[in-house]
């Protein structure tokens, strides 16, 4: 199984194009050494006009680009329909980089009402047709809102959107944090979920895998047994929403893949 670093924990070293230059071609190298297969990073760290040069970067790093991320605050006031137009942008621009992936997400806590939640299935039923005709896969990537309520957002999401068209990339440290079971929860879904964000949790906030209250190895062992699955992404964080010790993005990363490959 591949396993993937995603470059979030560097998002403020590499904002405003510096994906290409020195400090980001130094940032890939790190990852493939420590024996990353591959990364995964939001659509608008890649700088525009040089989509085509982030692939051959990649390429020469022997780094796979395993997906690009996009995002809207559907769940709140600020949202507006054009923000779903933005997102189907990005995916026509990136789709020259050689993404495997898109994933898309939400966030917020208003505009639950049911034919809202309706209305998001149809916007990302039909962004995944566009990704698809731009040669990609499209997964629906949760945070901890969609679980509440008896996880009615995200059970609506699956019940309302085609398998064929939209898989789902579950974030095991958001689901804990939820409240639900990751496991209970992947065996329930197994036929649509095919990539996972990995991290772990200690009192309510994320840590490296393998130092938190996360059991993965029974989970792991079930993704690997899921046909056509063979894809995860190790996704760290530094600020508010971090519990442990490390300080730097290169310390949290470089625990959480020995860890994880101590389980594997």
């Amino acid at each position: 199984m591949k396993v993937g670093c995603h470059l979030f924990p560097w998002n403020e070293q590499l904002a405003g194009g510096k994906l290409l230059q020195e400090e980001g071609k130094s940032i890939l190298s790190w990852i493939r050494q420590q024996g990353f297969n591959g990364i995964e990073t939001g659509a608008p760290m890649v700088p525009s006009g040089q989509e085509e040069e982030t692939a051959r970067l990649l390429k020469g790093e022997g780094l796979e680009l395993e997906a690009l991320h996009i995002g809207v605050p559907y769940f709140t006031k600020e949202f507006k329909d054009d923000m779903i137009q933005e997102a189907a942008k990005q995916i026509q621009r990136v789709s020259v980089t050689g993404a495997k992936r898109m994933l898309f997400s939400t966030w917020g806590e208003e505009r639950k009402r049911d034919e809202e939640i309706t209305k998001l299935a149809d916007h990302i039923s039909n962004l995944a047709r566009l990704a698809h005709k731009h040669g990609m896969e499209f997964h629906y990537h949760n945070h901890n809102h969609e679980f509440i309520e008896n996880e009615r957002v995200i059970r609506r999401l699956l019940t309302e959107t085609s398998a064929t068209e939209v898989s789902f990339a579950l974030d095991i440290g958001w689901v804990y944090r939820a409240g639900i079971d990751p496991l209970g929860f992947y065996n329930e879904f197994s036929d649509r979920i095919h990539y996972l964000h990995l991290r772990d949790v200690l009192r309510d906030q994320f840590i490296e895998i393998g130092r938190g209250e996360i059991e993965f190895h029974n989970l792991l062992a079930a993704f690997k047994a899921t046909k056509g699955n063979k894809s995860v992404m190790v996704e760290m964080e530094l600020g508010t929403d971090y519990g442990g010790s490390c300080e730097t993005a290169e310390g949290i990363t470089s625990v959480a893949f020995e860890n994880l490959y101590k389980i594997l």
